[in-house]
């Protein structure tokens, strides 16, 4: 007899491959309207609210994998062909960048979808970043990274799942665009940087009232240990994103986050030291260094862990 864990484990199965299954055919689908439609721009923007709005309809009523399968490629292949004919008709980036944001925005209101939520969020969150770019005011990147940081903080207790892992992929877009070209940008990394470090504060006050650390000498060790760290990882905005993403998702007992801020940070501390224009040497000295403070860090806090059971 099958059991209700094989069957959810089997419905599972079914939605990833008919995802999978909906996206292949959304591929063949823009192909075939970028032959037909790449020379009538206006006829891509009405087909293309038409597939979203449809799309969102279908999704409301659905009641099967299949017609929800087909109302999130609907949707996907909608804003595709909104955005190429929206391209093709309006010159300016800034307006086709917002254009593309109340089509997300929009989404996001109106679906109920976990994967058009997620989309949607992201999608906002690019569009942002996008804008930035386009105007060359990456002054205000820590702006946008504290807006961010915060977003991800608030829907972390607030249990809005699809928005949540939305903020977090959002977070690590920017994060990673932050760890490249190190010498670029300085004093907008740096003030990155310390926008993180008071996120990291935050939630580490959070961490050590919960954990009823009552000792005076224990909380000066704690933020003695976290300061040093901080330290060696202000000069990387994307090594100390990725320590606020792993506390805040420690803390939360966020398990999909808590995986991601693992695989982030040693994937932007490699990126970082490789960066660096030191000898080999020196290198492993630094790593060796951090994995000391790290590992003490751990051993300090494990005694406590319990409180998180």
């Amino acid at each position: 007899m099958i059991g209700p864990e094989t069957k959810s484990k089997e419905s599972l199965a079914i939605r990833i491959l008919s995802l999978a299954g909906g996206i292949l055919g959304t591929c063949f689908f823009l192909g075939f309207m970028g032959v037909m439609f790449l020379d009538h721009p206006y006829a891509m923007i009405i087909m293309g609210v038409v597939t979203i709005g449809g799309s969102l309809t279908i999704e409301r009523i659905a009641k099967s994998v299949i017609l929800d399968t087909i109302a999130i490629s609907s949707c996907l292949i909608g804003n595709i062909i909104l955005g190429m004919g929206l391209n093709s008709i309006i010159k300016n980036d800034n307006l086709l960048t917002v254009g593309l944001m109340i089509s997300a925005g929009l989404i996001l209101n109106f679906s109920k979808s976990f994967v058009l939520n997620l989309f949607g969020v992201v999608s906002i969150n690019v569009c942002l970043f996008t804008f930035i770019s386009i105007n060359n005011i990456h002054y205000i990147i820590p702006l946008f990274l504290g807006y961010l940081g915060t977003a991800f903080i608030y829907l972390s207790f607030n249990s809005h799942l699809n928005w949540r892992l939305g903020s977090l992929l959002s977070l690590l877009i920017l994060l990673t665009y932050l760890g490249f070209d190190l010498k670029e940008d300085i004093g907008t990394r740096y003030i990155s940087s310390a926008v993180i470090v008071g996120l990291i504060i935050f939630i580490l006050q959070k961490i050590i009232h919960h954990l009823q650390i009552e000792g005076s000498d224990n909380r000066v060790m704690i933020y003695l240990i976290s300061s040093v760290i901080l330290v060696l990882s202000f000069f990387s905005p994307s090594i100390s994103g990725a320590l606020f993403i792993l506390l805040l998702s420690f803390h939360t007992s966020y398990r999909t986050g808590l995986i991601t801020g693992v695989i982030v940070l040693v994937y932007f501390v490699g990126q970082y030291y490789y960066n660096l224009e030191y000898s080999l040497l020196i290198k492993s000295g630094i790593m060796f260094g951090t994995g000391i403070l790290l590992t003490m860090y751990w051993f300090f806090l494990k005694n406590k862990l319990k409180h998180y059971e």
